[in-house]
């Protein structure tokens, strides 16, 4: 029987609708509940007796605004559990436990504030705890999730990376937090994370000897770094470190950086490029430097730039590059391959849109004498 407000796929999944309480007396093979954006206030102790198990109980929920303690017991083959967008505020370890196989936990957008214990939940593989008021994390909460690969905890009020996290993890989401630097003792064991985001924090630090070898996706906006993050990874491919007040970027902070397709650097107080700079980075499409200090074109960019953003700079003269010559052609190029082209197709503008227009005449001429 499907409880009230809630709608029922056979025996496999169930969904309920802004509840206070919730009484299943339902199918123990449910893989799926989805109880978001009801009015659950806390998840008490979950393991009453097996009388109350077998014969769920028709009275409302001696705790308003709960789930109602008999709820999830036996329910061993639950795979994904929604209680996102209610007001839970308090978890403890003890009552997730039971639910040994589950692998997806969405507890978004609540009032939690503190964690007690650690759940043993060795199946897990997305936990998603943002927009919470999470200051802490126990030391030991991930030790019995060693298949975790998703862990979101970004909206929340924590002021360092929290200690313990698996191996496994894939995807660390940490932004809009308070967290003011990001340190190898903390991170050292992330060998297979492939993303990471610690946007709009506190940053300040990130430590030299941070070696996180399949990093691909770094996002770092919105802090208040001095100096660009060097060799965080050899596969990494996109950084972001927007907003931050980075002054100058050397060559030896992107040495390591030879996969780098997409760099982000808008909004901060650069003036200066290393000579040279560039030299590894022979992947790099896409370079945003918006909004800076920079007095000119930073020399020796690669020629794979598609991409190139200089507005609201100060940019006042475009240097002549030497032994650059432009084609007849050039000018009807939608594509231009070559960014040392490209800077002699600005110098020569005029060239070009007289040779447009003398183009456009003999166009004219020639439709003229076709219909004569």
């Amino acid at each position: 029987m499907c409880p009230k407000n809630c709608f029922c796929e056979e025996t496999s999944s169930v969904q309920c609708f802004r509840v206070q309480s919730v009484q299943l007396g339902i199918s123990k093979d449910l893989r799926k509940i989805n109880l978001g954006y009801s009015h659950l206030k806390e998840l008490k102790n979950i393991g009453p007796s097996k009388k109350q198990v077998e014969t769920p109980s028709k009275r409302s929920s001696p705790w308003p605004g709960s789930l109602q303690e008999s709820s999830l017991v036996g329910l061993k083959k639950l795979r994904i559990l929604h209680l996102q967008n209610n007001q839970i505020s308090t978890l403890r370890a003890s009552t997730l436990s039971l639910l040994e196989n589950l692998e997806s936990l969405y507890l978004d957008g609540n009032k939690i504030k503190s964690i007690h214990g650690a759940p043993r939940l060795p199946t897990l593989n997305i936990r998603s705890m943002g927009s919470n008021s999470i200051s802490s994390i126990p030391s030991a909460f991930f030790s019995s999730m060693h298949l975790l690969k998703i862990l979101d905890l970004s909206s929340n009020h924590l002021t360092k990376i929290p200690h313990g996290l698996p191996q496994s993890l894939i995807h660390l989401k940490l932004d809009r937090n308070q967290i003011q630097s990001l340190r190898n003792r903390d991170m050292y064991q992330m060998r297979n994370l492939v993303s990471l985001g610690v946007s709009f924090n506190k940053l300040i630090s990130v430590d030299t000897s941070l070696r996180l070898p399949s990093l691909s996706v770094c996002e770092l906006a919105g802090n208040k770094l001095r100096e660009l993050p060097g060799s965080l990874g050899s596969k990494l491919e996109n950084l972001d470190c927007r907003q931050n007040n980075i002054q100058e970027v050397t060559y030896q902070q992107l040495a390591g950086m030879n996969q780098l397709k997409h760099l982000f650097l808008e909004n901060n107080t650069i003036r200066n490029f290393e000579a040279g700079a560039f030299r590894n980075c022979m992947q790099l499409s896409n370079l945003a430097l918006e909004q800076n200090l920079l007095s000119a074109i930073p020399y020796g960019l690669p020629e794979t730039l598609v991409r190139l953003d200089l507005k609201e700079n100060n940019i006042e003269t475009i240097h002549e590059p030497k032994h650059v010559e432009i084609s007849p052609d050039f000018c009807r190029e939608p594509v231009h391959a070559s960014l040392e082209e490209w800077r002699a197709y600005l110098l020569a503008q005029e060239t070009c849109e007289r040779q447009t227009k003398n183009l456009l005449v003999e166009s004219k001429a020639e439709h003229k004498d076709k219909e004569e």
